[in-house]
């Protein structure tokens, strides 16, 4: 195909020279987690935002309220 932009040949430069690269030196990994869960209706009426589920269940574990997580 004679339109086609990819070629057969190494398109790498000679010039190019990677052999001193550090793999992963600039990559910054995920700043957190997100997990979803599903909540019902009526709950949602409450808490219409995630902020403001994170909040209500950050009050209730400094209340000590609920379970403390599972060891890893």
């Amino acid at each position: 195909m004679s339109g086609d932009s990819i070629r057969d040949e190494d398109e790498m430069r000679p010039y190019y020279d990677f052999s001193a690269g550090v793999r992963g030196k600039h990559f910054r990994g995920r700043s957190r987690t997100i997990v979803s869960y599903g909540i019902d209706a009526e709950v949602a009426a409450y808490f219409p935002t995630d902020e403001d589920v994170n909040n209500a269940l950050r009050i209730l574990i400094n209340e000590g309220r609920v379970p403390a997580p599972p060891e890893k």
